[in-house]
C-alpha cells in the first residue's frame, strides 16, 4: 500500500478527537468494542512520561487490548499540559462548531443536536487530499473533568468505529491543566499494525499541539 493511502487510512481515526460509549440518542447504552484503561493521574504516570510533560514535549504511547470478540485492539494514548486553569481548557473544547478551524485535517464541525445539557450530537468532515470523511458522534459531558463520544453507527460515517476519551486534570494548584488522549479506532480498512502503530503515535501529538496553541491564544488561533 502506498504511503499517501496509509496516512489516509489510519489518519481518519483522529478525525474527531477520540470516541467512548455514551447512551445513544434513543437512550439505549451503545455497547463499546473494547474497553479503555482509564486515565492515569500525573502523579501515577511513568517518571519519563512526567519529565517529557513538564518540559513541555506531547508524548505518546500505544498498547493493546482485548476486544469482545477475543482480538486483540491497538489503543493510543497522549498527553500534554496547558497552562491554563481546567475551565479554561474544557469550555474551549466544548466549542463543536470551532474545531474545524484548529483541528489537523477538519473542515467541518457543526452541533446537529443537543438532546440535553450533557449529550449532544455533532457531525464533523475532515479531508485528506481530495477524500472527505463525514463522522457523526455521540457526545456526553462531565463538566471541567471529561469529555467523551462515541461513533452513531445509525448515521453515515467514512470509519467503522472509534472510541475514546479527552480527561482534565489539574495541575500547579490549579494554574495548569493535564489532557489526557486516548483512543481506538477501526477504520474498516487493512493497515499492517506495526504502521498503524507508528502513525497514530505521531497524529495524536499533532492534534494536541493544535489543541494546546488554540486554548493558550484564548480561542484566537487557527490553522
Amino acid at each position: 500500500m502506498k504511503c499517501w493511502k496509509l496516512y489516509l487510512v489510519v489518519g481518519m481515526s483522529v478525525v474527531g478527537l477520540g470516541f467512548s460509549s455514551p447512551a445513544s440518542a434513543k437512550g439505549k447504552k451503545a455497547s463499546p468494542a473494547v474497553k479503555l484503561k482509564a486515565a492515569k493521574p500525573f502523579a501515577k504516570l511513568k517518571k519519563s512520561l512526567r519529565t517529557a510533560l513538564l518540559k513541555g514535549e506531547i508524548p505518546s504511547t500505544s498498547y493493546s487490548v482485548k476486544m469482545k470478540n477475543g482480538k486483540k485492539a491497538m489503543v493510543a494514548a497522549s498527553w500534554a499540559i496547558v497552562k491554563k486553569p481546567i475551565k479554561t481548557v474544557y469550555n474551549e473544547m466544548i466549542k463543536f462548531q470551532d474545531r474545524y478551524k484548529y483541528m489537523p485535517n477538519s473542515i467541518k464541525s457543526q452541533v446537529v443536536k443537543r438532546y440535553n445539557k450533557r449529550e449532544l450530537h455533532v457531525y464533523q468532515v475532515s479531508k485528506f487530499w481530495w477524500t472527505k470523511i463525514p463522522v457523526n458522534i455521540h457526545v456526553k459531558l462531565t463538566p471541567h473533568t471529561k469529555i467523551t463520544w462515541a461513533l452513531m453507527k445509525n448515521k453515515k460515517n467514512g470509519i467503522k468505529d472509534n472510541l475514546g476519551y479527552w480527561v482534565f486534570e489539574p495541575l500547579n494548584k490549579g494554574k495548569h491543566t493535564l489532557i489526557s488522549y486516548s483512543l481506538y479506532t477501526n477504520t474498516g480498512r487493512s493497515v499492517p499494525s506495526f504502521i498503524k502503530r507508528m502513525i497514530l503515535r505521531n497524529s495524536l501529538p499533532s492534534v494536541l499541539k493544535n489543541v494546546r496553541k488554540r486554548i493558550m491564544s484564548g480561542g484566537k488561533w487557527h490553522k
